[in-house]
């Protein structure tokens, strides 16, 4: 696959994430924790935290339309050593990306990616369980559900 992949979708191109993404990025994860829609995760991340594992050890990239990061999604091995061979990744969609199609252009192509590195399965270890749209999505790619995290009020 190319650097940069067109989709052919809302003239959209799905790229890895370049240094300077970094603040378009930043603020697609501040918008979404805002909303309450983030991964548990992210409640603690400052932007060095942030840069930290997205521009880290495992790749990251962003969809991008008209110059905007609609979306971005990292992906690598779930567990290191033996565990290589199960792909996880973690997506995000900015509020303007929403009900666009970004998602699912995020993981079809985190999917041909992982196939391509040698992943032999992929897991996601959270999936916000109120953005209904990705769940159904998920499991019509196959995945199923195995637990859930419920959310502590406290």
């Amino acid at each position: 696959m190319s650097a940069r992949e067109s989709t052919g979708f809302m003239n959209m191109c799905i790229r890895a994430a370049e240094a300077g993404d970094l603040d378009s990025m930043w603020a697609v994860v501040q918008t979404i924790r805002a909303d309450g829609d983030a991964p548990p995760f992210f409640a603690g991340f400052d932007k060095e935290t942030f840069r930290s594992h997205w521009f880290g050890s495992q790749a990251s990239y962003v969809a991008v339309r008209e110059g905007e990061v609609l979306g971005m999604y990292k992906l690598g091995a779930n567990y290191p050593g033996t565990g290589w061979h199960f792909a996880s990744a973690t997506y995000l969609v900015s509020p303007h990306g929403k009900g666009l199609g970004i998602g699912h252009s995020l993981v079809a192509h985190s999917i041909g990616h992982a196939s391509c590195d040698g992943s032999l399965a992929m897991q996601f270890n959270y999936v916000v369980s109120n953005l209904a749209t990705a769940v159904m999505f998920d499991e019509e790619k196959g995945f199923s559900i195995v637990g859930t995290q419920y959310r502590n009020s406290t």
